[in-house]
């Protein structure tokens, strides 16, 4: 059985229009295989088989021009991207040394495409001259090993502006393996070295004054103890503390105290050599570093010399304003036992601080040195710490636990564990005294661990899901272990993650753990970070006491701000300090953060701070520090009830 043919004979047009719609059929399809849909549609046929080869090619031609559009879209969007990201491309042909850049590559060095026509050498002048050679041997490296590889450089722009540059640069290769090609891919990533650096630089310095801090402090102190044992020099340690300098904040204000910081700051920095080291340790106190001291004689001089000069009258803008200056000196080797750098630099600060107390027993504004015969504090801080070895062991530290309060409601939201040690002897020693000696020591790591862990199992067991507050040390924050113990504590006690809140001290961020001798520079960020992700909350602890708060709340991921107590005790007294909280309450709003006040012992402070918006409450007048058996009915209430109910029945 023969199949009928698809086109009726006929309705077949002549041979002559037949082979003439089939030359038009070809250069249509010529045209839209070329990517010219206009040219390709602009045919009418008039034989039936060159109308349905016709529609062949108009079903290419719509495939076509949907393909085109979608290769042009997602080049616009390439392109986009490109710009958003600041990356551009270029690629050098080897045979022929011809060079091409995206224009996203002209906008990153500058140049005007129209201009500026890109070869290696005129490329190459964009290149910082320091690392010309970096880049030249990246190029010869891929160029003989083939693969790729990623390098960093800077440029330098017309105005003399350094731009910092990573390339990632691939071989292209023929089919005999011989390298025909170079490509590279371009990012400007001048911002993030510029954030690194300033977050670097807030690592080893103050913001404040510009002045090394704590962290880096010990860092100095320890090498300039090592060449001093090597070449038997002496070195003298002034702690140099400000009198009266609160009476300045109180009168002018926390912005005028700030200016009397920065220009006590320059002064120190002026009286000192050259391989001398002036910290800030926070608040008013400072230590300066006497390198390649002659002795006692020598450390006197400069000790009057600091004296003199931190007590004239200074400028702050409008108003003058005046401090004097205690200062606690201490000698290497003569006022530490023998024994390694690190015990020596340790003993020499307590030292100095020693000879600090004594000054400031007198009538201050001058100095002291460190007396070991006359002191016994020394002796009594080496027993108080043999005791604090031994309080763990001996199960004398226990928890209280303090509420912390909505202060619309006043209902209770959750609680702060707080350290207690009760000793035998001594009875109940202070956090004030205790705490620094365990930080000092190293055994707040143990000891917070314990805390930790304690609160959470306590907690675990509340009929009300409240949260849990707990304070994290400085160094339990440098451990790399920290995340590990978070997640083991909430493992163990089978507390929920969003129940547990760390409390996080803005001076341990910046001041002491931003950088350490073996961790780098984003070690505590990477730590917060992981903890966050286990669903743990994280609220910054005494914000605004003078460090970078707002370089802080920016680089850490926090959930909350807690108010420092200080701000607290002067509110309606101060004028400053009701700006400061204002401020504080107005940033947390702004950054969709919750802020809460700790040190909240009056009606009226309370009044105040929910006036101005303040999320919680913590203090005196919401509750006291307890066992958290004396907050059953908010940890426990329906346990309570039953318990009431069960007696009346009786």
């Amino acid at each position: 059985m023969r199949s009928k043919p698809c086109v009726d004979p006929a309705h077949l047009g002549s041979p002559a229009d037949l082979s003439h719609d089939v030359s038009e059929v070809c250069a249509r399809l010529s045209a839209a295989l070329s990517g010219d849909f206009v040219q390709a549609g602009t045919h009418e046929f008039s034989d039936p088989m060159g109308a349905r080869l016709a529609g062949f090619v108009q079903r290419l031609i719509v495939a076509g021009q949907h393909a085109s559009a979608q290769a042009r879209e997602r080049e616009l969007e390439l392109r986009l991207a490109h710009r958003v990201a600041r990356i551009g491309t270029w690629r050098r042909d080897l045979r022929t040394n011809v060079l091409s850049w995206s224009d996203e590559l002209h906008v990153l060095f500058g140049t005007d495409p129209a201009i500026f026509k890109p070869t290696p050498e005129g490329a190459l002048l964009k290149v910082h001259p320091d690392d010309r050679s970096l880049v030249t041997a990246a190029y010869a490296r891929v160029r003989q090993n083939g693969g790729s590889m990623e390098y960093e450089f800077r440029t330098v722009g017309d105005d003399g502006t350094i731009y910092w540059r990573v390339t990632e640069l691939h071989a292209e290769r023929d089919e005999s393996g011989a390298c025909v090609a170079l490509r590279g891919v371009v990012q400007d990533v001048t911002e993030r070295k510029r954030t690194l650096d300033q977050i670097q630089h807030l690592a080893h310095f103050d913001a404040l004054t510009g002045l090394v801090n704590r962290s880096q402090l010990g860092e100095q102190l320890r090498r300039q103890l090592t060449v001093a044992t090597r070449r038997g020099q002496k070195v003298a340690i002034h702690a140099v503390d400000l009198d009266g300098f609160k009476g300045v904040n109180d009168l002018h204000g926390h912005a005028a105290g700030d200016r009397l910081l920065q220009k006590l700051a320059g002064r120190l920095l002026q009286n000192v050599r050259e391989g001398d080291t002036v910290a800030r340790l926070g608040g008013d106190e400072f230590i300066i570093v006497q390198t390649e001291a002659e002795g006692a004689e020598d450390a006197r001089r400069l000790a009057d010399r600091i004296v003199s000069v931190l007590g004239a009258p200074c400028d702050l803008g409008g108003v003058s304003a005046a401090v004097t200056a205690s200062i606690g000196i201490a000698l290497f080797p003569d006022d530490v036992a023998p024994g390694n750098v690190e015990d020596a630099a340790t003993g020499l600060l307590a030292a100095a601080d020693t000879a600090l107390c004594r000054v400031k027993q007198s009538p201050r504004n001058g100095h002291a040195f460190f007396q070991p015969g006359l002191d016994g504090q020394q002796r009594e801080r080496r027993a108080l710490e043999q005791d604090l070895r031994l309080a763990l062991a001996r199960g004398e530290l226990s928890l209280a636990y303090q509420p912390q309060a909505d202060a619309g409601t006043g209902k209770v939201l959750g609680f702060e564990a707080l350290l207690r040690w009760h000793q035998p002897e001594r009875g109940i020693v202070s956090p004030a005294v205790f705490i620094p000696v365990a930080e000092a020591t190293g055994l707040i790591v143990a000891i917070g661990a314990w805390v930790l862990r304690q609160a959470c199992i306590e907690a675990a067991c509340w009929v009300v899901p409240l949260r849990i507050a707990v304070n994290v040390s400085a160094l339990q924050i440098q451990q790399d272990d920290l995340p590990r113990l978070v997640q083991e504590s909430l493992r163990e006690s089978g507390l929920h993650p969003s129940r547990l809140e760390l409390e996080v001290t803005e001076s341990v961020l910046l001041a002491d753990h931003m950088t350490s001798r073996d961790s780098r520079p984003n070690h505590v960020l990477t730590s917060l970070h992981r903890v966050r992700a286990m669903g743990v909350r994280l609220a910054m602890d005494d914000f605004g006491t003078g460090y970078s708060s707002l370089a802080s709340l920016r680089a850490f991921p926090f959930d909350k701000i807690k108010l420092d107590r200080g701000f607290v005790a002067d509110l309606g007294r101060n004028d400053g300090a009701d700006a400061i909280i204002r401020a504080v309450l107005g940033l947390g709003r702004g950054m969709n953060l919750p802020v809460i006040a700790e040190g909240v012992e009056t009606t009226q402070q309370a009044d105040a701070l929910r006036k101005e918006g303040c999320n919680e409450l913590q203090g005196y007048l919401i509750g006291r520090p307890l066992p958290i058996s004396s907050y059953a009915t908010h940890t426990a209430p329906s346990v309570l009830h039953a318990l009431s109910s069960s007696s009346s029945a009786a």
